[in-house]
Protein backbone atom coordinates (compact mmCIF):
# COMPACT_ATOMS: atom_id res chain seq x y z
CA UNK A 1 0.00 0.00 0.00
CA UNK A 2 0.79 3.60 -0.38
CA UNK A 3 1.48 4.07 3.53
CA UNK A 4 4.84 1.30 3.33
CA UNK A 5 8.32 1.76 2.06
CA UNK A 6 10.61 5.04 2.20
CA UNK A 7 10.17 5.41 -1.74
CA UNK A 8 6.61 6.76 -1.22
CA UNK A 9 6.88 8.11 2.37
CA UNK A 10 6.39 11.95 0.61
CA UNK A 11 2.85 11.12 -0.75
CA UNK A 12 2.01 9.53 2.68
CA UNK A 13 3.17 12.88 4.65
CA UNK A 14 1.27 14.72 2.07
CA UNK A 15 -1.68 12.56 3.19
CA UNK A 16 -1.63 12.66 6.44
CA UNK A 17 -1.76 16.45 6.50
CA UNK A 18 -4.50 16.74 4.38
CA UNK A 19 -5.76 14.21 7.29
CA UNK A 20 -4.50 16.45 9.80
CA UNK A 21 -6.92 19.36 8.45
CA UNK A 22 -9.66 17.26 8.05
CA UNK A 23 -10.04 16.25 11.28
CA UNK A 24 -8.91 19.64 13.21
CA UNK A 25 -11.02 21.28 11.20
CA UNK A 26 -14.16 19.27 10.39
CA UNK A 27 -15.57 17.86 13.51
CA UNK A 28 -18.98 17.92 12.55
CA UNK A 29 -20.73 14.96 11.76
CA UNK A 30 -21.18 14.33 7.81
CA UNK A 31 -21.99 11.04 6.90
CA UNK A 32 -21.62 9.24 4.02
CA UNK A 33 -22.05 5.76 2.34
CA UNK A 34 -19.25 3.86 0.48
CA UNK A 35 -19.65 2.39 -3.18
CA UNK A 36 -16.81 -0.04 -2.18
CA UNK A 37 -14.82 -2.54 -4.63
CA UNK A 38 -14.23 -6.36 -4.23
CA UNK A 39 -12.15 -7.79 -1.79
CA UNK A 40 -8.63 -9.00 -3.35
CA UNK A 41 -8.86 -12.66 -3.29
CA UNK A 42 -5.07 -12.89 -2.80
CA UNK A 43 -4.36 -10.20 -0.23
CA UNK A 44 -7.27 -12.27 1.60
CA UNK A 45 -5.10 -15.67 1.00
CA UNK A 46 -2.45 -14.16 2.97
CA UNK A 47 -4.14 -12.17 5.35
CA UNK A 48 -6.12 -16.10 6.65
CA UNK A 49 -2.40 -16.97 7.04
CA UNK A 50 -1.42 -14.49 9.15
CA UNK A 51 -4.37 -14.38 11.05
CA UNK A 52 -3.85 -17.87 11.80
CA UNK A 53 -0.76 -17.16 13.50
CA UNK A 54 -1.91 -13.92 15.61
CA UNK A 55 -4.21 -15.95 16.65
CA UNK A 56 -1.85 -18.45 18.28
CA UNK A 57 0.24 -15.65 19.28
CA UNK A 58 -2.61 -13.66 21.63
CA UNK A 59 -4.28 -17.13 22.65
CA UNK A 60 -5.11 -16.63 26.39
CA UNK A 61 -7.53 -19.81 26.53
CA UNK A 62 -7.00 -23.13 26.61
CA UNK A 63 -7.75 -25.16 23.72
CA UNK A 64 -7.77 -28.63 23.50
CA UNK A 65 -4.14 -29.63 23.11
CA UNK A 66 -2.43 -30.65 26.52
CA UNK A 67 1.15 -30.84 27.37
CA UNK A 68 3.02 -32.74 29.82
CA UNK A 69 3.63 -30.02 33.07
CA UNK A 70 4.61 -30.88 36.53
CA UNK A 71 2.16 -27.62 37.51
CA UNK A 72 -1.08 -29.24 35.46
CA UNK A 73 -3.51 -31.69 36.20
CA UNK A 74 -3.14 -35.05 37.24
CA UNK A 75 -3.78 -37.80 34.55
CA UNK A 76 -4.37 -40.98 36.02
CA UNK A 77 -4.69 -43.00 32.32
CA UNK A 78 -0.74 -42.61 32.19
CA UNK A 79 -0.13 -42.37 35.72
CA UNK A 80 -1.23 -46.21 35.84
CA UNK A 81 -0.25 -47.14 32.51
CA UNK A 82 3.78 -45.67 33.75
CA UNK A 83 3.16 -47.41 37.25
CA UNK A 84 3.40 -51.19 34.99
CA UNK A 85 6.89 -50.67 34.30
CA UNK A 86 7.66 -50.29 38.81
CA UNK A 87 5.21 -53.43 39.21
CA UNK A 88 2.08 -51.37 40.05
CA UNK A 89 3.91 -48.92 42.14
CA UNK A 90 3.06 -45.08 41.18
CA UNK A 91 6.86 -43.57 41.65
CA UNK A 92 5.54 -40.45 39.73
CA UNK A 93 2.28 -38.86 39.02
CA UNK A 94 2.03 -37.58 35.25
CA UNK A 95 0.27 -34.09 35.06
CA UNK A 96 -0.86 -32.65 31.76
CA UNK A 97 -1.56 -28.40 31.45
CA UNK A 98 -4.18 -27.62 28.32
CA UNK A 99 -2.21 -25.54 26.14
CA UNK A 100 -3.56 -21.77 25.01
CA UNK A 101 -4.66 -21.86 21.42
CA UNK A 102 -7.72 -19.88 21.91
CA UNK A 103 -8.83 -15.97 22.19
CA UNK A 104 -11.81 -14.25 21.81
CA UNK A 105 -11.41 -11.02 19.71
CA UNK A 106 -13.17 -7.59 19.47
CA UNK A 107 -12.06 -5.57 17.03
CA UNK A 108 -12.68 -1.67 16.52
CA UNK A 109 -12.06 -0.07 13.39
CA UNK A 110 -11.36 3.77 12.69
CA UNK A 111 -13.63 4.61 9.19
CA UNK A 112 -13.43 8.13 9.47
CA UNK A 113 -12.36 10.59 7.19
CA UNK A 114 -9.06 10.86 7.94
CA UNK A 115 -8.64 6.86 7.02
CA UNK A 116 -10.19 6.89 3.41
CA UNK A 117 -6.66 6.11 1.89
CA UNK A 118 -6.92 3.00 3.25
CA UNK A 119 -10.69 1.79 2.57
CA UNK A 120 -9.54 -1.48 0.50
CA UNK A 121 -7.59 -2.23 3.66
CA UNK A 122 -10.02 -1.69 5.99
CA UNK A 123 -12.55 -3.97 4.35
CA UNK A 124 -10.40 -6.72 4.07
CA UNK A 125 -9.48 -6.13 7.89
CA UNK A 126 -12.83 -6.37 8.97
CA UNK A 127 -13.91 -10.06 7.37
CA UNK A 128 -9.99 -11.33 8.18
CA UNK A 129 -10.79 -10.54 11.97
CA UNK A 130 -14.66 -12.14 11.65
CA UNK A 131 -12.65 -15.08 10.90
CA UNK A 132 -10.13 -15.11 13.92
CA UNK A 133 -12.46 -16.89 15.96
CA UNK A 134 -15.91 -18.70 16.99
CA UNK A 135 -16.41 -15.84 19.42
CA UNK A 136 -15.89 -12.23 17.89
CA UNK A 137 -16.93 -8.78 17.57
CA UNK A 138 -16.34 -6.70 14.86
CA UNK A 139 -17.03 -2.34 15.53
CA UNK A 140 -16.42 0.69 13.11
CA UNK A 141 -16.37 3.88 14.38
CA UNK A 142 -16.00 7.62 13.33
CA UNK A 143 -18.30 10.33 15.42
CA UNK A 144 -20.59 6.76 15.96
CA UNK A 145 -20.33 3.48 17.07
CA UNK A 146 -21.50 0.74 15.10
CA UNK A 147 -21.56 -2.92 15.06
CA UNK A 148 -21.20 -4.91 11.84
CA UNK A 149 -20.34 -8.21 13.11
CA UNK A 150 -23.58 -10.24 11.30
CA UNK A 151 -22.52 -8.05 7.90
CA UNK A 152 -19.36 -10.14 7.55
CA UNK A 153 -21.08 -13.49 9.00
CA UNK A 154 -21.90 -14.49 5.48
CA UNK A 155 -19.34 -16.35 3.06
CA UNK A 156 -20.17 -14.57 0.07
CA UNK A 157 -17.72 -12.06 -0.35
CA UNK A 158 -19.85 -9.64 -2.61
CA UNK A 159 -22.50 -9.79 -0.24
CA UNK A 160 -20.04 -8.53 2.46
CA UNK A 161 -19.44 -5.35 -0.01
CA UNK A 162 -22.86 -4.73 -0.56
CA UNK A 163 -23.56 -4.97 2.62
CA UNK A 164 -21.10 -2.46 3.59
CA UNK A 165 -21.21 -0.34 0.73
CA UNK A 166 -25.39 0.02 1.32
CA UNK A 167 -26.32 -0.15 5.18
CA UNK A 168 -23.18 1.20 6.86
CA UNK A 169 -23.02 5.58 6.42
CA UNK A 170 -20.17 6.19 9.31
CA UNK A 171 -17.75 6.32 5.83
CA UNK A 172 -15.50 9.79 5.91
CA UNK A 173 -17.03 11.55 9.51
CA UNK A 174 -14.93 13.11 12.16
CA UNK A 175 -13.50 10.89 14.69
CA UNK A 176 -14.29 10.76 18.56
CA UNK A 177 -11.97 7.92 19.58
CA UNK A 178 -12.98 8.60 23.50
CA UNK A 179 -16.69 8.82 22.97
CA UNK A 180 -16.81 5.15 20.76
CA UNK A 181 -14.85 3.75 23.40
CA UNK A 182 -17.40 5.07 25.93
CA UNK A 183 -20.39 3.84 23.62
CA UNK A 184 -18.74 0.63 23.56
CA UNK A 185 -18.00 0.24 27.30
CA UNK A 186 -21.76 0.99 28.23
CA UNK A 187 -23.41 -0.74 25.30
CA UNK A 188 -21.07 -4.14 24.93
CA UNK A 189 -18.74 -4.06 27.94
CA UNK A 190 -20.28 -6.79 29.93
CA UNK A 191 -19.50 -9.31 27.26
CA UNK A 192 -15.63 -8.69 27.45
CA UNK A 193 -13.56 -9.85 29.86
CA UNK A 194 -9.35 -11.16 30.71
CA UNK A 195 -9.95 -14.15 27.86
CA UNK A 196 -10.79 -11.08 25.22
CA UNK A 197 -8.06 -9.39 23.13
CA UNK A 198 -9.05 -6.05 21.59
CA UNK A 199 -7.93 -4.55 18.07
CA UNK A 200 -8.16 -1.07 17.52
CA UNK A 201 -7.13 -0.05 13.98
CA UNK A 202 -6.84 4.09 13.77
CA UNK A 203 -4.59 6.68 13.05
CA UNK A 204 -5.24 8.21 16.05
CA UNK A 205 -6.28 11.51 15.08
CA UNK A 206 -9.39 12.41 17.57
CA UNK A 207 -12.12 15.35 17.82
CA UNK A 208 -13.11 14.20 21.01
CA UNK A 209 -11.86 15.12 24.28
CA UNK A 210 -8.32 13.98 25.43
CA UNK A 211 -9.60 12.72 29.16
CA UNK A 212 -12.58 10.92 27.97
CA UNK A 213 -10.37 8.66 25.65
CA UNK A 214 -7.70 8.02 28.78
CA UNK A 215 -10.44 7.41 30.90
CA UNK A 216 -12.05 5.15 28.50
CA UNK A 217 -9.48 3.37 27.07
CA UNK A 218 -7.87 2.73 30.67
CA UNK A 219 -10.85 1.06 31.87
CA UNK A 220 -11.49 -1.43 28.78
CA UNK A 221 -7.45 -2.48 29.64
CA UNK A 222 -8.40 -3.19 32.57
CA UNK A 223 -11.44 -5.82 31.65
CA UNK A 224 -9.53 -7.29 28.52
CA UNK A 225 -6.24 -9.10 28.20
CA UNK A 226 -4.78 -7.46 26.06
CA UNK A 227 -4.87 -4.07 23.40
CA UNK A 228 -3.63 -4.42 19.80
CA UNK A 229 -2.94 -0.86 17.93
CA UNK A 230 -3.09 -1.02 14.45
CA UNK A 231 -1.97 2.67 13.14
CA UNK A 232 -0.89 2.64 9.02
CA UNK A 233 1.54 5.51 9.73
CA UNK A 234 3.23 3.24 12.63
CA UNK A 235 5.66 0.96 10.11
CA UNK A 236 6.77 4.43 8.48
CA UNK A 237 10.39 4.90 8.53
CA UNK A 238 10.53 7.74 11.26
CA UNK A 239 7.36 7.65 12.46
CA UNK A 240 6.30 8.70 16.08
CA UNK A 241 2.87 8.41 17.61
CA UNK A 242 2.80 12.33 18.24
CA UNK A 243 -1.46 12.90 17.18
CA UNK A 244 -3.36 13.43 20.65
CA UNK A 245 -5.13 10.50 20.08
CA UNK A 246 -2.09 8.35 20.30
CA UNK A 247 -0.47 10.21 22.57
CA UNK A 248 -3.33 9.65 25.16
CA UNK A 249 -3.85 6.27 24.45
CA UNK A 250 -0.07 4.56 24.07
CA UNK A 251 0.45 4.29 27.62
CA UNK A 252 -2.84 1.43 27.69
CA UNK A 253 -1.42 -0.32 24.29
CA UNK A 254 0.03 -3.73 24.88
CA UNK A 255 1.37 -3.46 20.87
CA UNK A 256 1.45 -0.71 18.68
CA UNK A 257 1.87 -2.34 14.99
CA UNK A 258 1.79 -1.23 11.44
CA UNK A 259 -1.61 -2.37 9.02
CA UNK A 260 1.18 -3.94 6.73
CA UNK A 261 1.14 -6.97 9.51
CA UNK A 262 -2.27 -8.17 7.64
CA UNK A 263 -0.81 -8.43 3.99
CA UNK A 264 3.22 -8.64 4.64
CA UNK A 265 4.64 -11.95 6.93
CA UNK A 266 8.00 -10.50 7.42
CA UNK A 267 6.43 -7.30 8.81
CA UNK A 268 3.97 -9.29 10.86
CA UNK A 269 7.16 -11.32 12.42
CA UNK A 270 8.72 -7.90 13.01
CA UNK A 271 5.95 -6.51 15.31
CA UNK A 272 4.61 -10.26 17.07
CA UNK A 273 8.17 -12.11 16.63
CA UNK A 274 8.76 -15.73 15.36
CA UNK A 275 7.85 -18.06 18.09
CA UNK A 276 4.32 -19.48 17.46
CA UNK A 277 4.37 -19.79 21.13
CA UNK A 278 1.31 -17.69 23.11
CA UNK A 279 2.60 -14.25 23.94
CA UNK A 280 3.60 -13.91 27.79
CA UNK A 281 0.30 -12.25 29.74
CA UNK A 282 3.03 -9.73 31.49
CA UNK A 283 2.63 -5.81 30.83
CA UNK A 284 3.92 -4.76 27.57
CA UNK A 285 5.34 -1.29 26.43
CA UNK A 286 4.39 -0.48 23.72
CA UNK A 287 7.30 1.49 21.40
CA UNK A 288 7.31 3.50 17.88
CA UNK A 289 7.09 1.33 14.83
CA UNK A 290 8.80 -1.87 16.14
CA UNK A 291 7.53 -5.00 18.64
CA UNK A 292 6.54 -4.48 22.06
CA UNK A 293 9.32 -5.65 24.31
CA UNK A 294 7.94 -7.02 28.22
CA UNK A 295 8.87 -4.56 31.01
Amino acid sequence: GSWRGGAQRGKGQEQERVSTQYVMYSPAEALHKRTLRPLDVTKLRTGRRIIRRMKRRLAVLPGRRSKYSKHGEIEFKRTIRESFKTFGEIVEFKRTLKTLTRARLVALIDISGSMDTYTDWLVRAMYLFSRFTRRVEIFVFSTRLRRVTDYLLVSNLEEIRRRLSEELDLWGSGTRIGYCLKTFLESYGNLVDKTWVVIIVSDGWDTGEPELLRESIEMLRQRVSRIIWLNPHSDKPGFKPLTIGMLTALPYIDILAGTSIMEDYHSFLTFFGKSIKPMKRSRYQARYGVSARPI
